[in-house]
């Protein structure tokens, strides 16, 4: 079985099938031209590995197509697009009776890790703290509301650790600022208590 290489990935789509399939999914689905690329590309690599024609692969030839791309240390996302191009171009293939089987139908797609969320640099959180102090340069006669508004939501975003979105959503019955918690709706609509220090408290109560 043959490797990839950068020339095997990097060749014109001359498969019919292939483009076929890359046609279907251009009018059928209306496909962005980046996606089309990204599967023409992906399927020219499969067809490359192997000289038995792509109708008669199965699910064996898949799998070492993924062990070979797991040699390369390519990304989880890279491979899992791969994946998502033999699927439907297997299932077109299906649909079109061009086969009986689909040799994708149990092969799973990797899991991406998921990133942990990057802190701010503590210089970086007081430039944007200092940021609100001196506020932008705002005319009439909202200016000053309008900056301590800014401070309000810099302030409390801040505090709590809350998403912009959930920031933006807080409403003014939900927040004690005495106690120093608000209550937040997050995903899928759940609620939870969030803590915040009194200097946000204050900027909220100034705002107000």
């Amino acid at each position: 079985m043959a490797t990839l290489t950068a020339k095997s990935a990097t060749l014109e789509v001359k498969d019919k099938l292939i483009t076929q399939f890359l046609q279907s999914m251009k009018i059928d689905q209306g496909a962005s031209i980046h996606t089309l690329s990204s599967y023409g590309r992906d399927l020219v690599q499969f067809l490359a590995v192997s000289e038995k024609p792509l109708l008669k692969r199965t699910e064996s030839d898949v799998q070492q197509f993924l062990k070979i791309l797991k040699k390369r240390d390519l990304k989880a996302t890279s491979i899992a697009r791969k994946i998502s191009a033999l699927k439907q171009f297997y299932q077109f293939a299906l649909k079109e009776d061009w086969i009986d089987e689909d040799p994708t139908l149990f092969i799973e797609s990797p899991t991406a890790a998921k990133r942990l969320p990057k802190a701010l640099d503590p210089s970086v959180i007081e430039k944007l703290l200092d940021a609100t102090e001196k506020g932008l340069p705002y005319e009439g006669s909202l200016k000053e509301a309008l900056r301590a508004l800014d401070q309000a939501m810099i302030y409390l975003l801040y505090a709590t650790g809350v998403r912009v979105s959930e920031l933006i959503g807080i409403e003014l019955s939900k927040c004690d600022l005495e106690a120093g918690l608000v209550r937040v709706m997050g995903k899928r609509s759940k609620e939870r208590m969030v803590p915040f220090a009194k200097i946000a408290g204050v900027k909220v109560y100034d705002y107000l």
